[in-house]
């Protein structure tokens, strides 16, 4: 890249440096988990899948922070589609 190229561009490369980077995070996440599951049973993968969420939303959470709203809503909107769509116990009826 050169000193001359548009900062579209910049943009772009940072945005899939960061994407390679999210995606090697979770895979290596998930190797360690995977790892840990041959060795102590399947509590210490969950503790790693665990783990690795809760440093994904500390960091959304330093850089994101006037999103937090935002992000809220589309959790309480996801859980009432999922308690909405259940069947709760019910059976479903055949026609």
């Amino acid at each position: 890249m050169s000193n001359r190229s548009k900062p579209g561009e910049r943009v772009f490369w940072v945005a899939v440096v960061a994407v390679l980077a999210t995606s090697l995070m979770w895979v290596s996440a998930l190797a360690g988990g995977a790892l840990l599951v041959t060795h102590f049973g399947p509590a210490a993968q969950a503790l790693v899948v665990l783990r690795a969420l809760g440093h994904v939303a500390m960091i959304l959470t330093m850089r994101f922070w006037p999103a937090l709203p935002l992000f809220a809503l589309g959790g309480i909107m996801l859980v009432l589609d999922y308690l909405t769509h259940a069947p709760l116990g019910r059976k479903a009826r055949r026609v």
